[in-house]
């Protein structure tokens, strides 16, 4: 039987991958709309594991991150818009101030 294992993929996405990606050809490139999707699932994935609230909230604004370093403003500020909306929901305060903070510097 053959092995996946090892195939591009199964391949890991770092962020710095992602990063370059959407500098170099963009948010609306297919390979990178498919890179950022494998890295999406594979933080998801990650979260999932403890399957806490905050871990999702802090997976999603790992993906803002990513946006802002690669220059996506307005994407990062979205995708920090809906995590301070689900930290304020699920009362993780701390989470919350931090995410606000990250919105204040991204201005």
């Amino acid at each position: 039987m053959l092995e996946k294992f090892g195939s591009p993929e199964n391949k890991f996405v770092t962020d710095q991958e992602v990063i370059e990606a959407l500098r170099a050809k963009g948010n609306e490139d297919p390979e990178t709309r498919t890179l950022l999707l494998k890295w999406t699932e594979q933080n998801e994935a990650e979260a999932s594991k403890t399957n806490t609230s905050k871990d999702n909230i802090e997976c999603a604004v790992k993906q803002a991150l990513l946006y802002k370093e690669a220059g996506y403003i307005e994407e990062a500020l979205d995708t920090l818009e809906d995590a301070r909306l689900a930290a304020l929901n699920e009362e993780e305060t701390d989470l919350y101030q931090q995410i606000v903070a990250i919105m204040d510097d991204t201005d």
